[in-house]
């Protein structure tokens, strides 16, 4: 099941940085351009699903919904960006983040150094401090400057 949530979990980042973008076009009055996203999600959907089971089963089935995920956050990115609202930085920023974590964690389960799981998971809890360290600072340091 470990394979399965990686491969979902691809799909799930998206729906996050999707659902930011969903509430900006709510607030902004353009519910519509979540319909239209939704459209292009389920279109793809109807092609990509089969031809990826069909290529490579259930594995190609779950890479082909998560990668569909990326068409909606798409549409709806680029409309909330029309409408003058900036982010492209921290949404890429944050993927960069996303992408170096896992990276880490691949990295570390490869390396195996004979059973010491203590230093593995001590390994890991840094790599996760060296990333999401200066992120959460800049976030309290723009908190701050706000209030």
């Amino acid at each position: 099941a470990g394979w399965i949530m990686q491969i979902l979990a691809i799909g799930m980042w998206f729906q996050a940085l999707e659902t930011i973008n969903g509430s900006a076009l709510l607030a902004s009055g353009f519910p519509k351009w979540l319909a239209i996203g939704n459209l292009v999600k389920i279109l793809l959907i109807a092609v990509v699903l089969p031809l990826t089971y069909w290529r490579w089963g259930s594995a190609g089935a779950l890479i082909g919904m998560s990668l569909v995920e990326f068409s909606k956050y798409f549409v709806e990115a680029v409309r909330v960006r029309r409408l003058g609202l900036r982010g492209w930085g921290i949404e890429l920023g944050l993927t960069a983040a996303v992408f170096l974590c896992a990276a880490a964690a691949l990295a570390l389960h490869f390396w195996s150094p004979g059973g010491q799981a203590v230093l593995k998971l001590s390994l890991a809890a840094g790599c996760g401090l060296i990333v999401w360290g200066p992120l959460l600072l800049w976030a309290v340091r723009t908190a701050r400057i706000s209030t």
